[in-house]
Formats: structure tokens, sequence, C-alpha cells
């Protein structure tokens, strides 16, 4: 006959038991799914950049990609861009000043995937101080 320690004992070692077991099933399904996202592939899609400034822009990058010189009214060639996002860092120099646009980060944000995408860059102010903002890559139908 079992004293009543030996039952609260056994009680506690099932209970430790079933958290271990499933601590240890949702580990692994966690395991599992992270590797479906490693191994999945990214597409690149092809992204341009316009300039809607009225001002020329030099060195323009695209997150780390370099677009070169885009004139007033003109559209950069196509470069891979992996992943794009709606949104990204710009880079640019404008009459000889440095202009950086950095996103916080890309939390719920799902690639744009593959196909031909523009990023608008267009002068804003606020108060006195001059800025320039990436307008949501769109995509391309014309071509």
């Amino acid at each position: 006959m079992e004293t009543e320690a030996e039952q609260a004992h056994f009680g506690s070692w099932s209970i430790f038991s079933f958290v271990s077991s499933a601590i240890i099933l949702i580990a692994f399904i966690v395991a599992i799914f992270s590797m479906y996202r490693i191994h999945a592939p990214i597409e690149a899609s092809m992204v341009r950049v316009a300039n809607e400034t009225g001002l020329p822009l030099q060195n323009v990058r695209i997150n780390s990609v370099f677009f070169g010189d885009v004139p007033v009214d003109g559209v950069s060639s196509y470069q891979a861009l992996t992943p794009a996002y709606r949104y990204a860092a710009l880079h640019v120099d404008v009459a000889g000043k440095k202009f950086d646009l950095v996103p916080e980060d890309y939390v719920g944000e799902t690639p744009v995937g593959r196909g031909k995408f523009t990023y608008r860059v267009r002068r804003q102010y606020d108060d006195t101080t001059m800025y320039f903002d990436l307008q949501d890559a769109t995509r391309d139908t014309t071509e």
C-alpha cells in the first residue's frame, strides 16, 4: 500500500514528465519550421530607382546595391535585390551632401518577390530641413 508521500511524489513525477515531453515536442516542431525557412529560396527582385526630386542624384544605393547617378526625372537600370521589400535603405549624394534614409527593421514585412519594381525618390521638407523619401516599391507592369 502506497503512502501519501509516495503518491505525491509519483504525481509530481507525472507532471514533470508531461511538461518535459511537451517542451521537447514544441522545440522539435520549432526546429522543423526553422529549417524550412532557412532553406526556402529567397527570390530576387529586379528593382530600379526613379528620380522625382528635381535634383540630380549621385552615388545612389538601395540597401547595399549601387545604382550610380540618376538624372532629374531619370530612371536607373534594373539591379537584382535579394530580398526586396516595399521600402528599403536609401543612400544618396545630392549637391555634395550625403543623405541616408534607413528603416528600423523589416519586422512583419514580406519580400515583394519576383518581378520588376521601381522605388521613387522624392524630395521632402520638414520645417526648414530638406530630406529625401523613398516611396514604396511599385510593380512595373509596362515591361
